[in-house]
C-alpha cells in the first residue's frame, strides 16, 4: 500500500507548478486572501515544520487534523469522529471518519494516522511538534482496524485528545517523505494546491471536489499572497483586490471598523507575543537582570500602544491570566525603582546597554518593542531596537539573536509549555532549562485528578515566570477583516484559519 500510494501522490502533486504575480487577475472566482507574512524559500509546506502565521494560511487549507481545537481549546472531531479511554486512562481509541480521500485519489484510513504520529516522532524528521506528544512513542501508535487507531501511554494521559491536536500533526499520506512534502502538497482538506511553489509569492488553491463535507468548502478556489504594509492591506481591502485577510494590526481594524464596505472580526483565541532573551548569553545569564527587564513594563500600556487594545495584560506565562488554569490572575505592575535595585546587585547601577530584533511577523511587534525600550529607558537600560525584514526573520534571526521579539499560537497550557520552554524543546528559544521544570510537566501530562493536575501546572508556570528567560506581556486578540460582501469567517485559536465556509457575493 505504501508504495503504490507514494507513486500516485508524486504524480498527482507534479502539477504544483510556480506561478508569478499576474495570478491574481487570472480567476475572478478566486477569494483573494491575503496574509501578512511573506513565506521565504527557506520555509516548508511540510504541516510538520508550521512555523508561522503564513505557513498556516497555506497548509490548512489543505491539510487536516485528527482533531481540532475550537476557540476555547476544546478538541471537536475533524478525520476523527469519536474517540473514548479505557477503564484506566491508558489507552485511547479513535475512531476515524469513513470515505474520506486525498487530493491523489487515494483513501485515508488508519496506516496515515499511525504514519503522521510515528514520523513526528521520529528523530530523523527533527520536527519541533515532537516535543508536544513527548509521552507517546512510534509502537504505542497502533492501527486496530483501517478505521480505527489506538494510542498507549506507560500512564494514564486524561488530556490526551487536546495534546494531540498539535497545529504540526495535521495528516499526511503513509510513506510521504520530507523531501516531498517540502515542496508539494496532498491532503485531505477543502482544497487543493493548484498553483503552488515553495516561496512563490502567489499561491492558487482550487475547491476540492470529493471533500467529505458535503457543501464545502463554500469558494471554487482561494488565492493567497502576502502585504506587510497595513496601509497596502486597507488600500488592498477597500479596492476590492483583496476579499479576506485573517491578520491585521490593529491601526488596520480601526482604519476600517466604520468603513461600509468591511467588517471587522475578533477573536480572544489569539496570539501570546513575546520577548524572549537567551539565558546563556549575557547579560541575560543573571535571573535578577532577567527580573528587572521583566519589572520596568506597563503591561496594560504595552496592549494599548502595541494592539491598541485588542488584546490583554499578561504575566510572562503562554497562557491568559483571564483563563482558567492561569497560575495566577494577577498581571505585574510596573516597578522601575525595583527594577534599578536588581540592576544594582547584578552589577548595572550605572545602567545596561542591550540589543532587541524584532520583526512584523505579526501586526505590533515592532511597535510593542519600540514601547518597551521607552519603559525600560525609566531604569536605566538602554534597548535598541533592530527592526529585520520579515520574510528573513525565522531563517536569520529568531534562535540565532540573544533577545528577540516573538509571537505564538495560543496552545493549552500543556503543549505550550513542553513545545517552547522544556529543556530539550527544539524551538527552545530562550535556552532555558531545568530540569525540575521538566518534571513538573512530566507528572501533570499523567495526573488524571484534574485539580492536581491543574496545581502541577501552576507550580510550572509559576517557575517559567519567576526564572525563565521569557517575558510575556501582551495576549492579542485575533482581528480579521473581510470585505462586506463576503461572509464565512470562524475563528480558530492562534494561527489555524478555517477557509471551509468563505464566500463572495
Amino acid at each position: 500500500m505504501q508504495r503504490m500510494r507514494t507513486a500516485t501522490w508524486l504524480a498527482a502533486t507534479l502539477g504544483v507548478v510556480a506561478t508569478g504575480s499576474t495570478a491574481w487577475a487570472q480567476d475572478a472566482t478566486c477569494i483573494n486572501i491575503v496574509g501578512n507574512e511573506p513565506i521565504s524559500e527557506q520555509q516548508s509546506l511540510d504541516p510538520a515544520f508550521s512555523k508561522g502565521s503564513d505557513d498556516a494560511i497555506h497548509v490548512w487549507p489543505v491539510y487536516e487534523p485528527l482533531v481540532r481545537l475550537d476557540d476555547q481549546l476544546q478538541p471537536i472531531p475533524q478525520l476523527a469522529t469519536s474517540w473514548e479511554p479505557s477503564a484506566d486512562g491508558t489507552q485511547w481509541t479513535f475512531h476515524l471518519r469513513e470515505g474520506v480521500t486525498f487530493h491523489d485519489g487515494s483513501a485515508f484510513d488508519a496506516a496515515d494516522v499511525v504514519y503522521t504520529y510515528r514520523r513526528l516522532l521520529d528523530p530523523a524528521t527533527a520536527s519541533p511538534g515532537a516535543a508536544e506528544i513527548n509521552f507517546l512513542t512510534p509502537d504505542s501508535i497502533e492501527a486496530v482496524d483501517p478505521l480505527t487507531v489506538r494510542f498507549t501511554t506507560a500512564q494514564p494521559v486524561a488530556a490526551l485528545p487536546v495534546s494531540i491536536a498539535s497545529k504540526m500533526a495535521a495528516i499526511v499520506p503513509e510513506g510521504a517523505t520530507s523531501e516531498q512534502l517540502a515542496t508539494t502538497m496532498n491532503g485531505t482538506g477543502p482544497f487543493m494546491a493548484d498553483q503552488v511553489t515553495q516561496g512563490g509569492p502567489v499561491a492558487v488553491y482550487k475547491k476540492n471536489p470529493n471533500y467529505w463535507m458535503a457543501g464545502e468548502p463554500k469558494a471554487d478556489c482561494i488565492r493567497i499572497t502576502a502585504v506587510d504594509q497595513a496601509v497596502s492591506l486597507t488600500t488592498a481591502l477597500l479596492s476590492g483586490e483583496a476579499d479576506f485577510a485573517p491578520y491585521i494590526d490593529a491601526t488596520t481594524a480601526v482604519t476600517l471598523k466604520d468603513n461600509p464596505d468591511a467588517t471587522i472580526y475578533t477573536s480572544k483565541a489569539g496570539i501570546v507575543y513575546t520577548l524572549s532573551a537567551m539565558v546563556d548569553r549575557e547579560p541575560f545569564t543573571d535571573v535578577r537582570v532577567r527580573k528587572a527587564l521583566k519589572m520596568v513594563m506597563d503591561r496594560q500600556a504595552l496592549v494599548d500602544v502595541a494592539v491598541l487594545g485588542f488584546g490583554e495584560p499578561a504575566n510572562d506565562n503562554p497562557h491568559p491570566p483571564s483563563v482558567a488554569g492561569a497560575y495566577t490572575t494577577e498581571v505585574p505592575q510596573q516597578d522601575i525603582k525595583g527594577a534599578k535595585a536588581l540592576l544594582a546587585e547584578a552589577g548595572y547601577a550605572d545602567g545596561l546597554e542591550i540589543d532587541i530584533y524584532s520583526a512584523d511577523v505579526l501586526p505590533g511587534l515592532v511597535v510593542m518593542a519600540e514601547a518597551y525600550a521607552q519603559m525600560a529607558a525609566l531604569a536605566g537600560i538602554t534597548v535598541r531596537v533592530n527592526r529585520v525584514p520579515a520574510d528573513s526573520f525565522w531563517t536569520e534571526t529568531w534562535m540565532q539573536k540573544s533577545f528577540v521579539t516573538d509571537a505564538w499560537s495560543l496552545r493549552p497550557i500543556g503543549n505550550a509549555l513542553n513545545l517552547v520552554y522544556r529543556s530539550d524543546a527544539p524551538w527552545n528559544e530562550t535556552h532555558w532549562q531545568r530540569p525540575e521544570f521538566d518534571a513538573l510537566l512530566d507528572q501533570a501530562r499523567v495526573e488524571i485528578d484534574d485539580t492536581k493536575r491543574a496545581e502541577l501546572y501552576s507550580q510550572a508556570q509559576r517557575m517559567l515566570a519567576e526564572e525563565g528567560g521569557v517575558i510575556v506581556p501582551v495576549f492579542a486578540y485575533t482581528i480579521a477583516a473581510m470585505r462586506s460582501n463576503c461572509s464565512g469567517y470562524v475563528s480558530a485559536p492562534g494561527t489555524t484559519p478555517d477557509f471551509r465556509q468563505l464566500h463572495c457575493e
